[in-house]
C-alpha cells in the first residue's frame, strides 16, 4: 500500500531515482499495489512502477468519529487559551519538518495579519524544526498572534475552536488532518500537493493553492474569513465527503473484500478491490 506520493519531490533526485527502480521491482512480484487516493493510482501507473489493472484504489481510512462530535467541547480550547470567542483563529494540524511548510504557513500568517490584524494563529505537532520556526515567527513580527502548542492529543477539542484548517504542505498523499479537520466541520485551506485535490475540490469543499505561494494562502484564508457563508457550505460538502467514505469501517470492508477476492483467485488487479 502506497501512502504519499514518495516518488516525485521527496527525496533528492539520485535517491528518487533509486527507489522508483526499488518499486518497480518489488511490484513485478506483487499480485496486487494499494494507492489511498486516485492520483496516487495516477502517479504510480504514470512512473511506470506497475500496469494499471494492478494497482486498485481504497481510500485512507480513520475513525471519524471523534471528529464528528466535536461540537461538544467547543469553547474548551480558547478557555484554556485565553482567546475571546470572537477572535478568528486559524489552525494548522502538522509535524514540524520541512515538507510540511510550516515556514509558508508562517509568510502566509503575516500577510494575512495585514488585512486582518485580530486574526491568531495555532500551530499543533512538533519536530526538528520548531526552534527555527518560532524564530520565523519572531522575526515576521507575529510574537502572541502564533502559539505553538506542540503534540495536542485533544484534537476534536481543537478542531471544534478553529474558524479555518490551513494545510500548507509541499508534498502530501491523503493528509490526515484534513480528513480530520473536514470530519469536524472545519473550512480548510490547502496547498494543490498529491491527493490533496482528490479531497478538496476548490470553491466546493474549501480552498486549493498553488504550493508555495504564501501570497494566494493567504488570499484565500482571508477570503474564507470574510465570507463565513461560503466557508460554512464547504465545511458541509467536505463533510459529506469524508464520511462514511473516509471512515475506517469503509477502510476495513474495502480492504476484507479485496484480500477474499485476492485469496479466492476471483480476480487479480484493479477489479479485486473497490475503487474509489
Amino acid at each position: 500500500t502506497f501512502h504519499g506520493h514518495v516518488l516525485t519531490g521527496y527525496f533528492r533526485p539520485a535517491a528518487t531515482a533509486l527507489f522508483r527502480r526499488i518499486e518497480a521491482a518489488l511490484a513485478r512480484r506483487t499480485d496486487l499495489l494499494i494507492a489511498v487516493s486516485p492520483s496516487q493510482r495516477e502517479e504510480l501507473i504514470g512512473l511506470g512502477v506497475a500496469e494499471p489493472d494492478r494497482i486498485a484504489v481504497i481510500p485512507l481510512g480513520l475513525d471519524l468519529a471523534p471528529f464528528l462530535t466535536c461540537a461538544a467541547h467547543a469553547g474548551r480550547l480558547r478557555e484554556e487559551l485565553r482567546v475571546s470567542p470572537r477572535t478568528p483563529l486559524v489552525g494548522l494540524v502538522a509535524r514540524l519538518v520541512p515538507i510540511k511548510g510550516v515556514d509558508l504557513f508562517l509568510r502566509a500568517a503575516a500577510l494575512l495579519r495585514e488585512r486582518l490584524p485580530e486574526v491568531r494563529f495555532l500551530i499543533a505537532g512538533d519536530g526538528p524544526e520548531r526552534e527555527a520556526l518560532e524564530r520565523q515567527a519572531a522575526a515576521l513580527g507575529l510574537t502572541g498572534a502564533v502559539r505553538f502548542l506542540g503534540w495536542r492529543h485533544d484534537l476534536p477539542a481543537l478542531y471544534a475552536d478553529l474558524d479555518l484548517l490551513a494545510l500548507s504542505s509541499r508534498n502530501e498523499g491523503t493528509p490526515v488532518s484534513l480528513l480530520e479537520g473536514m470530519a469536524a466541520g472545519v473550512p480548510v485551506v490547502a496547498t494543490a500537493v498529491g491527493g490533496v485535490p482528490d479531497l478538496v475540490q476548490d470553491r466546493v469543499r474549501g480552498r486549493l493553492t498553488p504550493p508555495g505561494d504564501a501570497a494566494a494562502l493567504a488570499s484565500a484564508m482571508a477570503e474564507a474569513l470574510a465570507d463565513r457563508r461560503a466557508a460554512a457550505a464547504y465545511a458541509a460538502a467536505a463533510r459529506n465527503a469524508v464520511f462514511p467514505k473516509h471512515d475506517v469501517k469503509a477502510l476495513i470492508a474495502g480492504m476484507r473484500a479485496c484480500y477474499t477476492r485476492l485469496l479466492s483467485g476471483e480476480a487479480t488487479g484493479r477489479g479485486a478491490c473497490a475503487s474509489w
